[in-house]
């Protein structure tokens, strides 16, 4: 049988479709395309399984937008089986699977697995590829995938289990953002960076192993991961962008010398902070960055510090003495408001500008 020629199967309103990908083969946008062209309807009306070439090079962007009717994505070897038949579970290339796949809008797709076997040469998996599918579990990437693009499994609400390639080198923005069920994920070590919101609203989120090699984490990264009590930052992290670890619940924090910026908001509203420990590294605390931490109860700023942002410490009420040195030229307004507890303040022997209300509410 042709590539992308339709076999009948038992039952009413089925059909199998066979997309055999020979060459540079991917999947587009709204369509699955064999090597003659011959497309797959969005509309289908019946029941369609897809078998995709383990050759395959990518998954594109939203490449299952509107495939409303598509129910199996199977990958396999073709020179092992003959096109048309159906190859068994056991087979080593088979291993995407794809099962009860709806609607990219408005419900999207209803994925159970993605199994990507290490015979595909798959490199990227696109933006928004896999966005939304609610049910979703596991998700487990070949060691050829070397990109994973913004927003690829946003959104899959019941992803509880995943697998990234040491080969891996960039995960989009807000690839795993509000993935509420993962509880766990391992990042290779050959990320450098962990890029702005990738596992923000992971609200089960409880662990995370984050590589020696990298060395910025980005806007929100881990924002509003309200499980994770801890974390170890690696000794290589340079930059920790604003809003990194806002409305997590992380208890203790000690950032690496290696730390040259900590982005403003970057611990807000971690209520069960208790103890951070701060760098000799680090020459500015920007704004906001510990706003709102109630359990912060000490503090031990180093001598580099020349520079508190406005509201760094507002609201933290557990807050009792705090000492600025020397080295401190700027304090910002209301850097240390609403401290209620904070009755003991050492300063600067050269007194520093002190911004309106840096420490209204203290007593």
């Amino acid at each position: 049988m042709e590539a992308g020629a339709c076999a009948s199967a038992p039952g009413p309103e089925r059909v199998d479709v066979e997309v055999h990908m020979r060459a540079v083969y991917v999947l587009r946008s709204g369509h699955v395309f064999d090597a003659l062209k011959t497309q797959v309807p969005a509309d289908a009306r019946s029941s369609v399984t897809v078998w995709i070439h383990s050759s395959t090079l990518g998954i594109e962007d939203k490449c299952f937008h509107g495939m409303s009717r598509v129910s199996r994505i199977l990958a396999h070897d073709p020179e092992a089986h003959d096109v048309g038949a159906s190859p068994p579970v056991a087979a080593p290339a088979l291993r995407m699977l794809i099962a009860k796949l709806r609607a990219y809008e408005p419900a999207l797709v209803d994925l159970i697995h993605v199994l990507v076997g290490d015979e595909t040469e798959v490199h990227r998996v696109g933006d928004c590829a896999f966005a939304l599918c609610s049910n979703l579990r596991e998700v487990v990437l070949p060691r050829s995938v070397a990109r994973v693009g913004l927003c690829a499994f946003e959104g899959c609400g019941a992803l509880t289990s995943v697998t990234l390639p040491d080969a891996l080198v960039c995960i989009g923005e807000a690839a795993f953002g509000g993935c509420k069920s993962l509880p766990s994920v391992v990042l290779p070590h050959s990320l450098t960076r962990v890029a702005k919101s990738t596992f923000a609203q992971c609200i089960s989120l409880t662990s995370v192993t984050l590589p020696n090699s990298l060395t910025r984490i980005g806007e929100g990264a881990f924002e509003q991961c309200a499980s994770l009590t801890s974390v170890a930052l690696p000794r290589s992290l340079a930059h920790i962008e604003r809003g990194a670890f806002r409305f997590t619940s992380l208890t203790s924090v000690t950032l690496p010398s290696s730390l040259t910026r900590l982005g403003g908001c970057a611990f807000e509203e971690c209520w069960a902070l208790t103890l951070v420990t701060l760098p000799n590294s680090l020459t500015c605390l920007e704004d906001s960055v510990f706003c709102g931490c109630r359990a912060l109860a000490a503090v031990t700023l180093p001598n580099s510090i020349t520079r508190i942002g406005k509201k760094t410490f507002q609201g933290c009420t557990s807050l009792t003495a705090v000492t600025l040195p020397n080295t401190v030229n700027y304090t910002g307004r209301e850097a240390f408001s609403g401290c209620t507890r904070l009755a003991q303040v050492t300063m600067p022997s050269v007194r520093p500008h002190v911004g309106v209300n840096a420490f209204y509410g203290c007593p």
